[in-house]
């Protein structure tokens, strides 16, 4: 019996179009525009501080900041009950000064999603960070390589779906 190669390419066309939304859910033109954040002192001043266990090549470190998701939620990005359809699509870019960035989903840093503890450090092992690696510092519990721990952090830029 030969193969119909016919019927499949016929059938390969018959395939549903794009997948939609669910009806229920918030379309990407309905989440709300959000404003990138400059690391400053003032931005980080009065926060809360968290200490994170943190592997720095290989070196044991103890590093102190206040939480990413403190900061995120002091600017309006949605966290918690709110984040949810359309806003799990949103992330964060998280730049240094030296044009090095990387990118967060707000779902995986979210306490009650995903719940990566980050911090921005402003010291570690009870010393103020030099000027090679700060003054601040992305810091992840549980990466086993610190890839993600952005040194000299300027600012925070929203990550948002393309509109439907």
């Amino acid at each position: 019996m030969k193969p119909c190669y016919f019927l499949l390419a016929a059938g390969l066309f018959a395939l549903p179009g794009p997948v939609l939304a669910h009806p229920g859910h918030a379309s990407s033109a309905e989440i709300p525009a959000l404003a990138p954040i400059a690391i400053t002192p003032d931005a980080l001043a009065g926060l809360p501080r968290e200490v994170i266990a943190f592997d720095d090549h290989g070196t044991a470190r103890s590093c102190e900041g206040p939480a990413l998701v403190t900061l995120l939620e002091a600017g309006g990005y949605p966290q918690g009950t709110s984040l949810r359809g359309a806003a799990l699509a949103q992330g964060i870019m998280v730049e240094a000064e030296d044009g090095y960035r990387v990118l967060l989903s707000l779902g995986e840093i979210d306490p009650l999603l995903g719940k990566a503890r980050a911090i921005l450090a402003t010291q570690c092992d009870g010393v103020a960070l030099d000027a090679e690696t700060g003054p601040v510092r992305l810091v992840i519990a549980g990466d086993d390589r610190p890839a993600r721990a952005v040194r000299q952090v300027v600012r925070i830029v929203p990550v948002l779906p393309e509109a439907d």
